[in-house]
């Protein structure tokens, strides 16, 4: 009697989670292998369609991704032309900025005179001295030689000279007195500079000279320099004030002719 209820108790001691979990396992066993022998290839249909779905799932998360990394590569091919577009329309300006420089200068070249040298400015007042420009020459000149604006019209003369670089004087200069001719009668007068690229002369009140009149410089018989835009007179003065009007105002010029000139 003690060894029978012995072995009994041993198996219904057995703990309940091991008889179901064994249960589960036989049903499911036997599941399968009904649907196996009913249906041979559902389990394989099955597995398919899984595998299919995660396959899917796979395909969908790449094209997802494959989205952003074609707009990335788009946007770096947009940046890439507007960076190309750019640098195309610099290279335009600057050829037409080019052309344009060349052109000038060819067109300042037929202006200067054959024993003349070619000056660009590079310094205008307040920058230097006022009325006076700084030039650069690829060539030597002289202290007093004639200075043309545009190799046209007289606008100064050489003061001093450092290297290639030259100071130039200008005919507006304060106080400074330069012989010039006026009108039809080539009437010889004295031009005097008020600064700032002004000048005037004084004339006696009876010589024909009225405003438009031309004034000209000795030079090369005799060259066009200004005409005469104001005329002040004084009834208490036997003078009169003529303002003289510049093809251009001295400060405006960046290319000049330098040409040799008694140094008087």
């Amino acid at each position: 009697m003690k060894k029978t209820w012995r072995r009994k108790r041993s198996i219904i001691s057995i703990p309940p989670f091991f008889l179901i979990a064994g249960l589960v396992f036989f049903l499911g066993w036997a599941v399968i292998s009904a649907v196996s022998h009913i249906s041979p290839g559902t389990l394989e249909g099955v597995f398919a369609q899984a595998t299919n779905a995660n396959n899917s799932a796979a395909s969908a998360g790449n094209s997802f991704l494959s989205f952003f990394k074609d707009k990335s590569d788009l946007t770096a091919k947009v940046k890439r032309l507007e960076d190309s577009e750019l640098a195309l329309q610099l290279q335009l300006q600057i050829a037409s900025f080019t052309q344009k420089e060349n052109a000038d200068l060819r067109e300042l070249l037929s202006y200067v005179p054959e024993d003349g040298v070619l000056g660009s400015v590079i310094a205008w007042p307040p920058k230097t001295a006022y009325d006076t420009l700084l030039i650069e020459t690829g060539q030597s000149v002289s202290v007093g030689d004639l200075v043309l604006g545009r190799g046209i019209a007289p606008i100064g003369r050489i003061d001093r000279t450092e290297g290639k670089y030259a100071y130039v004087r200008l005919f507006s200069s304060g106080d400074l007195q330069t012989q010039v001719r006026v009108g039809g009668g080539r009437e010889l007068l004295e031009l005097t500079g008020r600064g700032g690229g002004s000048a005037f002369i004084v004339a006696p009140k009876e010589v024909a000279i009225d405003r438009g009149d031309e004034v000209y410089f000795p030079y090369s018989g005799n060259t066009f320099m200004g005409h005469i835009g104001a005329v002040e007179t004084n009834p208490a003065s036997s003078t009169k004030n003529l303002w003289i009007v510049f093809p251009k105002h001295f400060y405006a010029y960046t290319w000049v002719s330098i040409v040799p000139y008694p140094a008087i």
